[in-house]
């Protein structure tokens, strides 16, 4: 699991760099640097034998954009970037979740 929040982060912050470069979007940038650092933190937490916090802190951040993008979709009904980090969201979403409640373990 934590394997997937590393690589949840990296995609999370080539998005943030690939909206600044393309848009000059500094607030693209710092949400995706700052989404990056806590699913860093929660692959850690999982790492540290802390699993309730890891995947807490996995949920919450992957319910939080998968909300914001697929509320982005909605406005823009543009499907990059919006449909991609959803779709990638709701996969980190339901593994924590299938995760925490004991139904997988990976």
């Amino acid at each position: 699991m934590s394997i997937l929040y590393y690589v949840y982060a990296v995609l999370l912050l080539l998005g943030g760099i690939l909206g600044y470069v393309r848009a000059k979007s500094v607030p693209s940038l710092a949400a995706s640097v700052a989404a990056a650092v806590l699913m860093v933190i929660a692959a850690l937490l999982l790492a540290a034998h802390h699993p309730r916090a890891g995947l807490g802190l996995g949920i919450l951040v992957s319910l939080a954009l998968g909300a914001f993008f697929f509320q982005r979709y909605q406005q823009t009904k543009k499907p990059m970037p919006a449909l991609l980090v959803l779709t990638v969201s709701v996969i980190v979403l339901l593994a924590s979740v299938l995760r925490l409640a004991g139904v997988v373990h990976f």
